[in-house]
């Protein structure tokens, strides 16, 4: 299933970025101070908005499909966030970051993904936003395995 911490690891790989500009939004997560003096010059937000399960039937297989559908956000602030950004609508056409996401065992809906903009101030400073909401699935199954065993290492403790 994809949580918070697989999350953020999949943003560090892909973008190659340290910890310190990959932060999970919370109530007080906007805005982080730039510094505009470091080469990067971003900081990525993430979070997980909902996850769902969802039962699908396969007409070509005649089979029942199960997967959890999970909601997620990204938002790009800094010099340099409309260029981490933009490589999203091509990420379905990147072998590197389909293998990232397969690494985990999440397939992303590419089919889904919305993006915008909104203006935000930092100190003196003015600038934009960009945000990313995507659906990621992960099969029911695989982590309905994980969380039983999970479970079971708790209760032996």
């Amino acid at each position: 299933m994809l949580d918070s911490n697989k999350l953020k690891n999949i943003i560090k790989e892909i973008f190659n970025l340290d910890d310190k500009y990959i932060i999970p939004i919370t109530t007080n997560w906007f805005l982080p101070d730039l510094d505009f003096s470091d080469k990067e010059s971003i900081y990525i937000g993430y979070r997980i908005i909902a996850s769902k399960k969802v039962s699908a039937n396969n007409e070509y297989n005649k089979y029942k499909v199960d997967y959890i559908k999970t909601s997620i956000r990204l938002t790009f602030v800094g010099i340099n966030a409309e260029k981490y950004a933009s490589e999203i609508h091509f990420w379905d056409d990147m072998k590197d970051v389909k293998k990232i996401f397969e690494k985990y065992k999440v397939q992303m809906d590419f089919n889904d993904i919305q993006s915008f903009t909104y203006p935000i101030r930092n100190e003196t400073e003015c600038d934009m936003a960009w945000v990313f909401d995507m659906c990621a699935n992960t099969d029911y199954q695989e982590d309905l395995k994980l969380i039983k065993a999970e479970r079971k290492l708790l209760c032996n403790e």
